[in-house]
């Protein structure tokens, strides 16, 4: 490689370098002046939680595959949105793919970060059934707003994974004292709901991918 292909190469890939270097040294930063100012070992934020608490592999082991298939649904939506509108910029399919890429990525991290159980009752001063019902709210309107795009498509898929949901945060609600079994009640259908949604989204991204290569 001579020395202009590699300046010709800085050149094209400089703005990609911005927008994944930037955001993660600033991430870095923060986390170094938070464990400065607060005495909090630097460790507790940047290694694994397993390997801070000494625990066994398996602790959390359905939650954290939930988190994959988050982050899958999340990367799915939005890179079929982008593929989409390159190729037609005006179809509503992309903004049905950004906006559900949108609610999954908000569902993603209150899932990681445990922001209903932990967050924004302990620090925002709202209820855990405060936060549901302004997710509720946030994907009846989506839900309502694109109708008709999701009676085109498999909707019973999606219509499975909001069922499963609903039933894990009405058993997380109602039986606060735990029944046998409560967590794998509860916890099982938040996971197939989750497996559920992102079914859904591949489905419709690969079948609206298709759909515009082919009347484009």
């Amino acid at each position: 490689m001579n020395k202009k292909s590699f300046l010709a190469q800085i050149m094209r890939i400089y703005k990609i370098f911005l927008i994944i270097y930037f955001p993660a040294f600033f991430l870095l930063l923060v986390v170094g002046i938070i464990s400065w100012r607060t005495n909090i070992p630097i460790m507790n934020f940047t290694r694994d939680p397993l390997g801070i608490m000494n625990a066994p592999f398996y602790i959390g082991i359905l939650s954290n595959l939930g988190i994959l298939f988050w982050a899958a649904g999340s990367a799915i939506c939005f890179f079929s949105a982008a593929i989409i509108t390159y190729i037609n910029p005006k179809s509503q399919a992309f903004y049905f793919l950004l906006f559900g890429g949108i609610i999954t990525t908000v569902l993603l991290y209150d899932d990681f970060f445990q922001f209903h159980e932990r967050v924004f009752p302990k620090y925002l001063n709202t209820s855990e059934s405060q936060v549901f019902i302004i997710y509720f709210l946030m994907i009846l309107a989506y839900l309502i707003f694109f109708r008709k795009k999701i009676m085109a498509t498999d909707f019973l898929v999606l219509g499975m994974a909001l069922l499963g949901f609903t039933i894990s945060a009405t058993i997380d609600e109602v039986f606060v004292n735990h029944f046998r079994g409560k967590f794998l009640v509860e916890d099982g259908f938040k996971f197939l709901s989750i497996i559920s949604w992102t079914t859904y989204y591949t489905r419709v991204g690969i079948t609206e991918i298709k759909y515009h290569l082919k009347t484009n």
